[in-house]
């Protein structure tokens, strides 16, 4: 079957939040906190507006559009008003460094504007990484790809996984794996729950797929460009570059691509704009406009992302309580059983 040739595109803007969600040791939810704000953390509340333009690089997210997108019992749990309270607590810390992901055929220069750590119920947390490549100039759509593919892979499982490396503040690191917790977020996983279970094989984090972090993903091409279905496609299946640094699509049947958009993309606004969902990665791409990027921008580091936030958390409580329940030995361990 002939290849679908794809037409390389030029972007304007790329900005990415990796979110990897964490399971903790029980009774550790009084010491996090104080980990937290010895590492430079700071407790989001939607009553410090001078936060708006805190973690976000060059855009603004306005507060008040975040509390009136959801219902006041919702926000009561997104947005608590002091840590005694139950919810989802949210620590920020700015960062604005710079760093290059390097591969064996690329290059790909990137900044992280801040970073999340964030506690939930039922001894969860989401820890939350804001990147944008730049500097961007002649930085093509499958470099954006090829980043986010790479950098989210925190335990390399393939050769091309082990090739990654990170280079930030002088330093070279074995992968984002190597970077986010030696780096980044240096001291957490001593909070991690040990989940290697027994009769278990290759088994660390037993709620996310193969220590890989979530993606939410804006691209803006530069506004002479036209946005493909094959461009859209690629988004949601992080198609980037092949080993020789080619622009790949992991699909030959335009057709079926068709298809593929009408079951999972979001088109109200297409040709100029799209949004895609799957297990994992929420993706929007638009063609750069001087007023649509900063509103999406508003609601991609905003109401999305705790949509995005709000969703993961319940999937994972319950494949959380699914997979305690059959770790349950009802003769051998009664106590663990009421637990």
């Amino acid at each position: 079957m002939q290849q679908i040739d794809i037409q390389e595109k030029k972007i304007d803007r790329a900005l990415f939040q990796f979110v990897f969600p964490f399971s903790l040791k029980q009774g550790t939810e009084s010491t996090i906190s104080s980990f937290f704000k010895k590492s430079g953390f700071k407790l989001f509340q939607l009553n410090q507006l001078e936060d708006e333009c805190a973690y976000y690089g060059d855009f603004k997210v306005s507060h008040r559009d975040m509390e009136a997108y959801y219902l006041s019992f919702t926000n009561k749990i997104l947005f608590p008003h002091s840590e005694k309270e139950k919810g989802l607590h949210r620590y920020s810390k700015p960062l604005n460094i710079r760093g290059k992901l390097i591969t064996d055929t690329e290059c790909i220069p990137f900044q992280i504007h801040s970073v999340d750590l964030t506690t939930c119920p039922y001894e969860l947390g989401f820890l939350t990484i804001r990147t944008e490549l730049k500097p961007f100039t002649s930085m093509s759509l499958s470099h954006s790809l090829e980043f986010a593919d790479r950098f989210r892979v925190l335990e390399p499982g393939t050769r091309k996984d082990s090739s990654t490396k990170i280079e930030c503040d002088g330093k070279i690191y074995k992968g984002a794996g190597e970077f986010v917790f030696n780096n980044l977020f240096e001291g957490l996983s001593r909070f991690f729950e040990g989940d290697s279970k027994e009769n278990s094989y290759f088994e660390t984090f037993s709620f996310f797929e193969d220590e890989r972090m979530y993606v939410q993903s804006l691209v803006a091409l530069e506004k002479n460009e036209k946005i493909d279905v094959v461009d859209v496609y690629r988004m949601g299946s992080l198609c980037g570059l092949t080993v020789e640094g080619k622009p790949y699509v992991h699909a030959n049947n335009l057709p079926y691509i068709q298809d593929y958009l009408q079951k999972h993309a979001y088109q109200r606004w297409a040709p100029s704009t799209y949004f895609l969902m799957e297990e994992h990665i929420f993706t929007c791409i638009t063609i750069q406009d001087e007023r649509t990027t900063p509103d999406l921008a508003n609601q991609f580091y905003g109401e999305f992302y705790y949509g995005l936030v709000l969703n993961l958390f319940h999937k994972i409580v319950l494949l959380k309580l699914a997979n305690t329940y059959t770790e349950l030995n009802i003769e051998k361990d009664v106590k663990e059983m009421k637990n």
